[in-house]
């Protein structure tokens, strides 16, 4: 036999003994050789394999029947990865708001270092990521060329409005977080804590990013989102 019984933990081929008391358990007899001279030959098979729980070795076991659980997790995870582009949209049009004040929020300095220190350690520094402007203007609130003369157009813009220095700083740095946060693929890698500095900015977060922000198993988080049980696990941490 080449197909194991599904959860046999030492994976070899079952005998012909070891299958007997499977219900499928069949023989197939072949004739001896083309002309009939040979000796006849007994090959064991099963009649129904999938029926009966076997899988063939040559290919991947097939993965048990999903818990209640996790379908409900899996349902979730759906769900969070279909809002996940309004969630962000939502969250960048707060930090045009606080761009846009006149005075930047407390904390913004050290935010800054910490996200660049973040970007230089990871070796992001000059990356795509990190050196495109388009983000932080968009933040700004300010068109910006395409990809020639974005260099000039700071150094313009800034010769004009040098107080805008330390917006362009903070809106640089919260584009290189926003970058890395922008798609669903995303979602377990969003910063907790950089959830908890727009929250002390006055943020308020989606339920999605509320999921997101109680840590723990990610399935976990994100089917307590769904199901608006956020409360609940608070109070259980």
């Amino acid at each position: 036999m080449d197909r194991p019984a599904r959860g046999r933990e030492d994976n070899k081929a079952l005998t012909e003994a070891a299958h007997a008391s499977c219900p499928g358990h069949a023989a197939a007899i072949a004739g001896g050789g083309y002309y009939g001279g040979g000796e006849p030959t007994v090959r064991y098979l099963c009649t129904d394999p999938k029926k009966y729980g076997h899988y063939d070795m040559q290919k991947a076991k097939p993965a048990p029947p999903l818990t209640d659980e996790q379908r409900v997790a899996k349902a979730a995870r759906v769900e969070l990865e279909r809002q996940w582009p309004d969630v962000v949209e939502t969250r960048r049009t707060f930090l045009r708001v606080v761009l846009q004040r006149p005075k930047l929020p407390e904390g913004w300095e050290i935010l800054t270092a910490l996200i660049e220190t973040e970007a230089i350690r990871a070796g992001n520094w000059n990356s795509p990521r990190f050196d495109s402007p388009a983000l932080a203007f968009d933040l700004l609130g300010h068109a910006i060329p395409g990809t020639t003369g974005q260099g000039e157009h700071v150094r313009t813009l800034l010769a004009k409005n040098p107080k805008l220095a330390p917006k362009l700083l903070l809106a640089r740095a919260l584009a290189y977080v926003e970058t890395g946060i922008s798609t669903k693929k995303d979602l377990d890698t969003t910063p907790p804590e950089y959830l908890e500095q727009l929250v002390a900015w006055g943020y308020e977060l989606t339920e999605a990013e509320a999921a997101l922000s109680l840590g723990g198993d990610a399935n976990d988080r994100v089917a307590v989102e769904v199901i608006g049980n956020i409360a609940a696990m608070q109070d259980a941490i």
